[in-house]
C-alpha cells in the first residue's frame, strides 16, 4: 500500500513576491493603506515642487527653491515607486533564515516550516482566498497571509 503524495510547495520572500504581497495586503487586509500613503507622497513632493519654484523665482533664494525642489523630486519618486519601497523595508526587517518557507497541504491545515521554526494554518481560518498569476493567497481570521508559490506547487491532487 503506498502513500499518497501530498500538495507541497516553496515560496522564496524575494524582492518580487514581496511587492506582490504588498499590493495584496493593500487590496484586502488594510485597503488602501498604501495607496493612501502614495498620494501623501504625491502631494507632498509637488507641493515642495511648487513651493521650491516660488522661492527661486520670486523670493529670489535660489538655494532655498534648489532644495524644495530636490525634496519635492524625492517626494514624487518615492510615491511612484511605493510598493518596490515597502516590499524593500519588509525585505531589510525580515531574518535572513526565514526567506525560504515550505508549505504542506494535508487534509486539516497547511502546515508552514522554515529554519525558524513550523506553523499549522487550519483550513477553517482562512477568511480569504486569492489567485493571482504566480501565486495563492490563504488569508486567515488573524490577519496573517499565508503566500503559495504556484510554480514549486508539486504532488498530489487537487482532490486529495
Amino acid at each position: 500500500m503506498s502513500q499518497k503524495q501530498r500538495l507541497r510547495t516553496r515560496t522564496e520572500l524575494d524582492l518580487t513576491h514581496l511587492q506582490e504581497m504588498q499590493r495584496v495586503v493593500d487590496r484586502l487586509i488594510v485597503p488602501y493603506c498604501i495607496r493612501r500613503t502614495r498620494v501623501l507622497n504625491l502631494g507632498i513632493g509637488v507641493i515642495a515642487l511648487v513651493v521650491g519654484a516660488l522661492c527661486a523665482l520670486l523670493g529670489d533664494n535660489l538655494v532655498a527653491g534648489v532644495v524644495f525642489g530636490v525634496v519635492g523630486v524625492l517626494f514624487i519618486i518615492r510615491g511612484i515607486m511605493i510598493y518596490w519601497v515597502v516590499a524593500r523595508m519588509a525585505q531589510r526587517r525580515m531574518n535572513k533564515n526565514s526567506v525560504t518557507t515550505e508549505y504542506i497541504m494535508e487534509k486539516p491545515y497547511i502546515w508552514a516550516f522554515n529554519s525558524q521554526g513550523d506553523a499549522h494554518y487550519p483550513y477553517s481560518s482562512c477568511t480569504r482566498l486569492l489567485e493571482t498569476k504566480r501565486n495563492l493567497y490563504f488569508i486567515t481570521d488573524e490577519g496573517r497571509t499565508i503566500m503559495l508559490d504556484k510554480e514549486n506547487l508539486t504532488g498530489g491532487t487537487v482532490e486529495d
